[in-house]
C-alpha cells in the first residue's frame, strides 16, 4: 500500500516537474542551437543574413521565459504543455525550413517533440505527432523541390538553394525513410507511455479500494490526493473540496483542530480523535501519517490513514455493557436465591399461624395478604430466575398444531374467570425443530397476555398454517415443499399504544398494575435462540396480532388431519386463517 501511494503521490507532483524539465529542455535546445551555429560546418546554413533565424530564437526564448510565469499561476498544466509542444512543432519546422529541409542535421528535434509527446500528453498524442512532423517535413521539402525546380524564390532563402536534391526518386526516399523513423519512434513511445499509464491506474485503483481513508500531502502541507473513504469519512461531497488544497484552509473550524494537529504534526503520528461531522454527528477516527520516500530514500511527502473507529468503539462498549450485564445477571440469580428461602419460611409460618385459629378476624386478613403476597413474590422470583437462567433449546421435531392444542386446553382451562371465545385454526403435520417445551412456554406468554387483554366477552384466535414462498422471477423451484410455518395470536382488547410498542419486549417493562414485565422478554429470547421471526401488528379497529415465522422442516402428508371441536385429537373452530 505504501509504494501504491507513493506511486500516487509521484504522479501528482510529476506534472509540474515535467513542465519545469520541458522548459529546461528548451533552454538547452536554444543554447546549443546557438552554439551550432558557431561550427564552421553550419556558417554557411546559418549565415548572418538570415535574420529569420535570430528572430525564431528571441521569439522562442521570450516564451519560454513566458511559460514559466504561467507555470506558476495556471492549474491546467497539461493543456499548456499542449500548447508549447505545438508552438516548439512548428518552430522545428522553421528550423528544418531554414537549415536545408530533409537534409537538415536537426531533423532529431522532431523525433524529440514526439517522444516528448507521448510522454507529457498521452500516449495517442506521439502518434499524432509523428503524423504532423511528417506531413510537415514533406511540405517543407516539396515546395523546397519546387522552388528550386522552377527557379522561383522561396521565403527566407536565398538563391541557389543549398540542400536541395534535383532527383525526385531521392526525394521521396529521404522523406520515405524520416516518415518511417517517426512511426517507429511513435510507436515505441506509445507502448511504453501505455504501460507507464496502465501501471498509475493500477496504483490509483489500489488507494481508491483502500477501505479506509487515505490522504497524500506534499511537504507544504497541501493535500495532492484523497481517495473516496477519505471524502466519506471527512464528510465531504466532493473531491475537489478537498484535494489542491492546504490543510489549514479544508479544516478550519475550530472542532477541527484536533485533525488539523494530527495530519499537520511531524511524521510518524499516530492519534485517536473525536471529529465532527455535519448534523451534529460525531465519529472516532485514527490518524497515522509516516513519511513518504522515494528510492534514493528522500523525502518525498507524508501519506495519512485514516481509519473509522466509531463502530468498533461502540461494539467495545456493547462488550463492557454485556460483561457488567452477565455480572448483574449473576449477582442478581443469587439475591433472588438468596431471597426466594427466606421467603418460603415466612409463609409457611404464616400459613401456620393461620392454621392455629387467630384470635381475631384482623388477624386473619392480615395472616391471608401475607400469604398472597409471599405467593405472588415468589412468582414474581421465579420468572426472573427463568429469565435470567434461560437454557438453551433442546431442539428436535415437534408438531406445531400439537404445541398449540396444549395451550389452547391451558387457556381454555381458566374459563371460570372470564367470558370469552377461542377461535383455533391449524392443522397437524406444521413439523419442526424446536425445543417442545419452550414453544409451549412461547405460546402461553403470548396467549395469556390475548387473555388478559380482552375484556368480558372477547376473542382469542390460534391460527397456524404453511407459509407460501414463491421462487425469485424466472426461476423454477425442484422442491415446492414450504420453508416456513406462520403462527398468528391475536386478541380484539385495546391494543399496545404506540409509545409502548418498541418497548415491550424490554425486560421489566409492563403496563399491566401487577405486571412483572418479563413474559415477552422470554418470549423475545426463544424466538431468537430459534432463529425465528415475531413482529407485533395493531389490528384495525382493535386488538394486537402477534405473527411468528418458524423455519419449517419437513412437509406434511397428504392424510394430515384437521383439528376440531370434537375431541383431543384436533380443533377447528369459526375464523377463517389470516393470510
Amino acid at each position: 500500500m505504501r509504494e501504491a501511494a507513493y506511486r500516487v503521490f509521484e504522479e501528482q507532483t510529476a506534472s509540474p516537474r515535467r513542465a519545469k524539465g520541458l522548459l529546461l529542455c528548451r533552454f538547452v535546445v536554444i543554447f546549443l542551437f546557438l552554439a551550432a551555429m558557431l561550427l564552421p560546418q553550419h556558417r554557411e546554413v546559418f549565415n548572418n543574413r538570415y535574420a529569420g533565424i535570430f528572430g525564431l530564437l528571441v521569439g522562442l526564448t521570450i516564451l519560454n521565459c513566458l511559460y514559466y510565469l504561467l507555470t506558476r499561476h495556471i492549474k491546467n498544466l497539461k493543456g499548456l504543455v499542449a500548447v508549447q509542444m505545438v508552438v516548439d512543432l512548428l518552430a522545428i519546422s522553421a528550423i528544418a525550413w531554414l537549415s536545408g529541409g530533409e537534409n537538415s542535421s536537426f531533423l532529431f528535434l522532431y523525433f524529440a517533440s514526439i517522444v516528448a509527446a507521448g510522454i507529457m500528453l498521452s500516449p495517442r498524442s506521439s502518434l499524432l505527432f509523428a503524423s504532423f512532423s511528417t506531413i510537415s517535413l514533406s511540405a517543407i521539402a516539396i515546395v523546397r523541390f519546387l522552388g528550386a525546380y522552377y527557379d522561383r524564390p522561396l521565403p527566407f532563402l536565398p538563391r541557389p538553394y543549398a540542400g536541395v536534391s534535383p532527383d525526385m526518386s531521392n526525394l521521396f526516399y529521404s522523406l520515405s525513410v524520416h516518415a518511417l523513423g517517426f512511426y517507429v519512434v511513435a510507436v515505441l513511445t506509445a507502448a511504453l507511455a501505455g504501460r507507464l499509464r496502465r501501471m498509475r491506474d493500477l496504483n490509483r485503483q489500489i488507494v481508491e479500494q483502500f477501505r479506509d481513508g487515505l490522504l497524500v500531502m506534499n511537504g507544504g502541507g497541501r493535500i495532492l490526493f484523497a481517495n473516496d473513504s477519505a471524502v466519506g469519512l471527512l464528510d465531504f461531497s466532493a473531491k475537489n473540496n478537498l484535494v489542491n488544497r492546504r490543510l489549514n484552509t479544508v479544516f478550519r473550524r475550530e472542532t477541527d483542530g484536533d485533525l488539523r494537529d494530527a495530519l499537520a504534526a511531524a511524521p510518524p503520528v499516530k492519534r485517536e480523535i473525536r471529529f465532527q461531522r455535519g448534523a451534529g454527528s460525531y465519529a472516532d477516527l485514527e490518524v497515522a501519517t509516516s513519511v513518504l520516500k522515494s528510492g534514493r530514500n528522500k523525502e518525498g511527502g507524508t501519506i495519512a490513514v485514516v481509519r473509522d473507529l466509531t463502530e468498533q468503539k461502540r461494539m467495545e462498549q456493547a462488550a463492557r455493557v454485556t460483561e457488567q450485564l452477565k455480572e448483574i445477571q449473576q449477582m442478581s440469580a443469587g439475591l433472588a436465591h438468596e431471597i426466594r428461602n427466606p421467603l418460603a419460611s415466612v409463609r409457611g409460618c404464616a400459613q401456620q399461624l393461620g392454621n392455629d385459629d387467630p384470635r381475631s378476624e384482623n388477624s386473619r386478613k392480615l395472616l391471608g395478604i401475607i400469604c398472597r403476597e409471599s405467593d405472588r413474590l415468589d412468582r414474581i422470583i421465579a420468572d426472573f430466575l427463568q429469565f435470567a437462567r434461560m437454557r438453551r433449546p433442546k431442539k428436535k421435531k415437534c408438531d406445531i398444531a400439537e404445541i398449540l392444542g396444549e395451550v389452547a386446553d391451558l387457556i381454555e382451562a381458566r374459563r371460570r374467570e372470564r367470558d370469552f371465545t377461542l377461535q383455533c385454526n391449524f392443522r397437524s403435520g406444521l413439523i419442526c425443530r424446536a425445543d417442545s417445551e419452550q414453544m409451549v412456554q412461547l405460546f402461553l406468554n403470548l396467549a395469556t397476555n390475548a387473555f388478559e387483554a380482552i375484556g368480558n366477552g372477547g376473542t382469542i384466535r390460534l391460527v397456524a398454517h404453511h407459509h407460501p414462498e414463491s421462487p425469485p422471477h424466472g426461476e423454477r423451484r425442484v422442491d415446492s415443499r414450504p420453508r416456513h410455518i406462520r403462527v398468528f395470536v391475536c386478541d380484539d382488547g385495546e391494543g399496545i399504544s404506540p409509545e409502548n410498542l418498541g418497548h415491550i419486549f424490554t425486560p421489566f417493562f409492563s403496563t399491566k398494575d401487577n405486571g412483572v414485565g418479563l413474559g415477552l422478554s422470554i418470549v423475545s429470547t426463544i424466538v431468537e435462540q430459534h432463529d425465528m421471526q415475531i413482529e407485533v401488528i395493531d389490528e384495525l379497529g382493535g386488538g394486537t396480532r402477534f405473527e411468528l415465522l418458524i423455519p419449517a422442516s419437513d412437509y406434511p402428508s397428504e392424510a394430515a388431519g384437521e383439528r376440531t371441536d370434537a375431541g383431543n385429537e384436533s380443533r377447528l373452530v369459526g375464523a377463517s386463517p389470516l393470510p
